[in-house]
This record gives C-alpha cells, structure tokens and sequence, in this order.
C-alpha cells in the first residue's frame, strides 16, 4: 500500500503545479489568466470524467498496466505541452486533455488500491 501513497503525492503535486507554469505563460503575454487557468481545471476535471471509462480499463487489463500507460501518457501530454507554449489551443489538447487521462488513469489506480 505504501508505493501507492507515494504514487498519490506524486501526482498531486504535478497536477497542482500548473499554476507555476501559468504564471509564466502570464508574464509571457500568451493568454489572459483565466484561459490558462481553464486549460490546468481541464486536467484535474479529466479525472472524473475519465473515471468510469478507467475502471473498466483496470478491471480488463488490471491496476499496474493501466499504472503504467497512465504514467506514459501522463508523461507524453506534459513534454508535448512544453512545445505548445505558444499556441493555446494546442495546450488544451496536451496539457489539458491528454495529460488529464493520465493523471486519471494513475488517480484511479491509486484510489482502487485502498478500497
């Protein structure tokens, strides 16, 4: 039970960190506060969204492999995410889509293991 403790503060504190990255996107003058404040809600809202889909991801292929792709596709949305800087849209779809899945796919394998 303790890795998946860790798991948890792990992804807490990487998804409540965009607003270190949305300030600098501020101060670089790409979008007014509050769109990029949307683009980070997106991603935790994907949490529950994705919630019911996941769960049969987890009761198919089982709680470690959707851990794994979680974390890869997780991993893919944020580094995908540090080319759009530019361009809002494109951070939508990275940081605030694709990066949401996976932060729902490790959210939810963390809490099943309590239960």
């Amino acid at each position: 039970m303790r890795g998946y403790t860790d798991i948890r503060f792990f992804f807490s504190g990487s998804s409540y960190s965009f607003g270190v990255i949305q300030a600098a996107l501020v101060r670089e003058g790409l979008a007014p506060p509050s769109t990029l404040a949307f683009v980070g809600s997106l991603a935790v809202a994907c949490l529950s969204v994705f919630a019911i889909p996941n769960s049969k991801l987890i009761r198919k292929y089982g709680g470690k492999n959707v851990l794994l792709v979680g974390a890869i596709v997780k991993g893919l949305g944020e580094i995908s995410a540090s080319f759009a800087v530019k361009n809002v849209a494109a951070l939508f779809v990275t940081y605030g889509v694709v990066t949401g899945v996976g932060y729902s796919m490790i959210y939810l394998v963390s809490q099943l293991a309590h239960v």
